[in-house]
């Protein structure tokens, strides 16, 4: 289909969205000239929705696109309405397969769907419209539970056992068989550890659960059970201990036997995620134990020690305690009942904090900053100023230390606050910038780093961690240009403002739109003139010359205007043709011709053609 024939041309303001051109393609235009900015987008065109690849539409896309209406099937290029079925997209290397209703990705499709997926039928899960890649699971249909396998298909093939929520279930042929009971017992392929299971109901018995002498694949010997299963197939750390009538004993997790030769300290976990650590001896739980006592797995000399009632590591005990340890008495630090050095615990009797040095006791010759930590070496969100060993929550003013000023009140450093502080800090006074509550006071790796700061109302230019008054210019702040004037950000200014020798960016209420484009009246270097404003600046030359033709063209609501060094150019008149090359797919060049008609230096009339 070819352009239309106009002696006038067509309004190049009409020519905006999606244009067929003279080569039987579809275009988006915006303004009269065709452009790249609906690359990977769905565009209307009649009744259909047309995939734009670059410039024009791609016939050759066959996959999905999203819109704000939602994820669409798209096939050569045109979304597929009346289509309804699963078609894959590549995402990720790897591929996924959805399901489409009416040419949409349908989210309501939840579990299980009778589908084909690469010419093979069967039972597969789908999550939000999508085939889910989770396996060893099971999920219900018509009253029945299914395992789904690898590529989230039912597994009619699978017989063995698969956990949900509920517990532990006997599968057969890739379904739930809930008049199971008995005895499943063998060895696992990849590591030949043993299970055994007892079922009633097709479900684990769980009043099996302890310590009980019996034979597991023809082996004899006592063996812990976790509610109807093995200890070697439960889940995590839940069956390191199990009881029986004579105690607490500690299972090896490879064997589900007894381990009567463990000496030392075993870990459990609860079932909602807690843990405790208990002491074992020849394979069973030592209750009498009681007292500081030596962990065996202590990497630092000065964190041996950990604190049993019970037998179990008490956890709470946290705080400094007046010991005997090794033979010298001090102040002792333990958390969650076990030796800690650098960082800060209360004494439980009156509710002070101390710091805990790198010999485990309390430092009384510490002053300082200082965080607490936990044994993971994960820090407190507050920092604290210390003296002489002691938090000193009666301290409100600043501290220096290393290189920075921590603005302290009641003894913790105001970690909130990031603003601006006026200071006399090493003989300069200023305005300084106060990042989590301190002010660096000398350099740093971010000293000459430009920023805003907010205070009282306004934003404030800040370099070399102060504010900088006599600052004029612009400032990136979280990928952003802003314009500040006399070192404050400059919401006034709205208009165009001198960014180098050659460039200037037009600013609305003091914010630089690098996305922005226009053709704006204003003064520029003493002339004024309508400019034209590409990606928000306006590039621009001084026009010491006659020009027969436009360098450029720039739209605005009043029209497209043809424009010579940056700016509108009323003087130019009669036609102009230009000729401009686009890649388009697979890397074929279109050349599009632009014929203009100008009058006065707008455009009155323009016709596209590809030649």
């Amino acid at each position: 289909m070819s352009a239309p024939e106009l002696s006038q041309g067509t309004d190049p303001m009409t020519l905006h969205g999606m244009q067929q051109l003279n080569d039987g393609n579809w275009y988006y235009m915006e303004h009269g000239k065709v452009s790249d900015k609906a690359n990977g987008t769905l565009q209307p065109v009649g009744d259909e929705w047309l995939y734009v690849g670059r410039y024009r539409v791609d016939n050759s896309y066959t996959g999905l696109c999203a819109n704000e209406a939602g994820t669409w099937y798209v096939a050569k290029g045109k979304v597929q309405f009346d289509h309804t079925g699963v078609v894959s997209q590549r995402e990720n290397d790897r591929t996924n397969w959805y399901y489409v209703t009416d040419g949409k990705v349908d989210t309501g499709v939840n579990g299980l769907c009778y589908v084909s997926i690469n010419g093979t039928e069967g039972w597969y899960n789908f999550k939000d419209g999508m085939v889910t890649g989770a396996y060893h699971q099971l999920v219900e249909y018509n009253g029945s539970w299914w395992y789904i396998g690898e590529g989230g298909e039912v597994d009619f093939s699978y017989t063995g056992v698969c956990q949900n929520s509920a517990g532990t279930w006997y599968v057969k042929n890739g379904q739930v068989d809930f008049g199971f009971s008995g005895v499943l017992e063998g060895k696992s392929e990849n590591f030949h550890k043993p299970y055994k299971y007892y079922f009633v109901n097709g479900k684990t018995y769980e009043r099996v659960h302890g310590v009980y002498y019996t034979t597991v694949n023809g082996i004899s010997g006592w063996y812990g059970f976790y509610k109807g299963e093995l200890a070697t197939t439960a889940p995590y750390g839940v069956a390191n201990l199990l009881p029986n009538e004579a105690g607490w004993w500690c299972i090896d997790s490879l064997t589900g036997q007894v381990d009567f030769s463990k000496n030392g300290f075993e870990f459990v976990r609860e079932e909602n995620g807690t843990g405790h650590l208990w002491y074992v001896r020849d394979g069973q739980v030592d209750f009498s134990r009681n007292g500081a006592y030596i962990y065996p797995d202590h990497v630092i000399p000065a964190e041996k020690y950990c604190w049993l009632v019970g037998g179990q590591i008490d956890q709470t005990c946290s705080g400094v305690y007046y010991l005997n340890l090794d033979g010298t008495e001090g102040w002792y630090g333990f958390l969650e009942g076990q030796q800690i050095t650098y960082t800060l615990l209360p004494n439980p009797d009156d509710g002070s904090w101390w710091y805990v040095g790198g010999n485990g006791q309390v430092d009384f010759s510490y002053t300082g900053i200082f965080r607490a930590k936990d044994h993971s070496y994960h820090l407190a969100e507050d920092a604290w100023y210390v003296r002489n060993g002691q938090v000193d929550f009666s301290y409100t003013g600043l501290v220096y230390e290393n290189e920075k000023c921590y603005l302290v009140q009641d003894g913790r450093v105001q970690k909130e606050n990031n603003s601006l502080a006026y200071l006399t800090l090493n003989g300069e006074t200023a305005w300084w910038q106060v990042t989590d509550g301190y002010i660096c006071t000398e350099n740093d790796k971010n000293y000459d780093e430009e920023t805003l700061v907010y205070y009282d109302g306004s934003w404030w230019y800040v370099k070399n961690h102060k504010v900088d008054f006599s600052y004029n210019g612009f400032v990136d702040y979280k990928g952003t240009l802003w314009y500040v004037k006399n070192g404050r950000y400059s919401y006034e200014t709205t208009g165009f403002v001198m960014a180098d020798g050659y460039s200037c960016y037009y600013v609305t209420n003091g914010r630089f739109d690098n996305s922005y484009e226009d053709v704006v009246y204003g003064s520029i270097d003493g002339e004024t003139a309508w400019w034209m404003i590409n990606n928000g600046r306006c590039a621009y030359w001084k026009m010491e010359e006659t020009h027969a033709e436009p360098d450029s063209f720039a739209a605005n609501t009043n029209g497209l205007w043809a424009c010579n060094d940056g700016r509108v150019n009323f003087d130019l008149n009669g036609p102009y043709t230009g000729t401009v090359p686009y890649n388009v797919e697979k890397n074929q060049r279109v050349m599009i011709q632009y014929h203009y008609q100008m009058e006065n230096g707008q455009v009155t009339g323009l016709q596209v053609e590809v030649v």
